[in-house]
């Protein structure tokens, strides 16, 4: 079992289609920036030679570096096939295996844009539905290489998920998750697109509404996505969710009286004043509903679970 710090990484595969199969095919992580050498480097050498290449340009520095000298055997780390990529949407998750950096400048080096490597061993995880609700926004923008702080209780999730996972779908017990927990139920776990979901397909399931999948954004200002009934007569509905110890007001939404607005969120709590028209769904409510369909669900909410009890003992 793997005992030292773990870090999670996030990687952006340069946007050649073939820079994630090339990863994956050849066990490795790497980058882009190639330099005018095609010998074997030092890393002092190809940052030499990178400085004159690259006047100005501070993203090969980091990148390199996290991919040289950051990322530890034990670590893991997530990558995504893009472009028209045969893993095109798939998302692996890696460890970085023993072995140093290395470059290297051969033709499917260059195919791939990925000259900057280090062995590390890929796990196909599947689509956006398999991992958690924060990862993909890890691939939204930023850097090339990212390192993924547990610095917020979501990102410190991902980390904890990320461990599990890799035991699960490696069938190795290579990392041990010690983090003490005793929440009263699995709604930690969640990140706010997770709840978000899982609300939707409550009302959708429960109450007989269906999505107005136009209206889903990433960021709105009151509302997450909003629904309409499938019972005649009728309001449109919308909802909000919070995660953590974030506390909804049942005021913010006085002026929705077109709407019934249903709200939720991992802590349980609204505050102010009740309205007619805005409705607390309980956690719990949310989460029996989840487990009940569970086998319906996509595999994550599965793992969510699992992970709880083993933080229960």
């Amino acid at each position: 079992m793997y005992s030292a710090p773990m870090t999670l990484w996030r990687v952006h595969t340069t946007a050649r289609e073939a820079a994630a199969d090339f990863c994956v095919k050849n066990k490795v992580v790497g980058v882009g920036w190639p330099v005018d050498a095609t010998r074997e480097l030092c890393f002092d050498e190809y940052c030499d030679l990178a400085d004159t290449r690259y006047p100005g340009d501070k993203g090969w520095r980091s990148a390199v570096t996290a991919i040289a000298r950051g990322m530890q055997p034990g670590d893991l780390c997530w990558i995504r096939g893009d472009g028209t990529s045969q893993h095109r949407g798939i998302y692996f998750l890696g460890r970085i295996t023993k072995g140093s950096w290395k470059y290297a400048a051969g033709d499917e080096n260059k195919a791939a844009g990925t000259f900057n490597l280090r062995p590390c061993r890929w796990i196909r995880v599947g689509d956006e539905r398999e991992v958690p609700g924060l990862l993909p926004t890890r691939f939204i923008r930023g850097q090339t290489v990212r390192r993924i702080e547990p610095d917020t209780e979501a990102k410190a999730n991902l980390v904890l998920y990320s461990k599990f996972l890799w035991n699960n779908l490696s069938r190795r017990h290579s990392y041990k998750l010690d983090e003490k927990r005793c929440e009263n139920n699995w709604a930690f776990l969640l990140s706010y697109k997770d709840l978000e979901e899982l609300l939707a397909l409550y009302l959708q399931f429960k109450k007989g509404y269906a999505v107005l999948s136009t209206t889903w954004r990433t960021e709105t200002p009151l509302f997450e996505v909003f629904l309409c009934s499938r019972r005649q007569g009728r309001r449109q509905a919308a909802i909000q969710v919070k995660t953590g110890a974030e506390v909804l007001h049942y005021e913010t939404y006085s002026d929705c009286t077109d709407l019934d607005v249903f709200l939720c969120n991992s802590s349980d709590k609204v505050e102010g004043a009740p309205l007619p028209f805005v409705h607390k769904v309980p956690i719990a409510s949310v989460l029996a509903f989840a487990e009940k369909n569970i086998t319906q669900l996509p595999n994550r909410y599965r793992n969510y679970l699992d992970i709880w009890s083993m933080l229960r003992g």
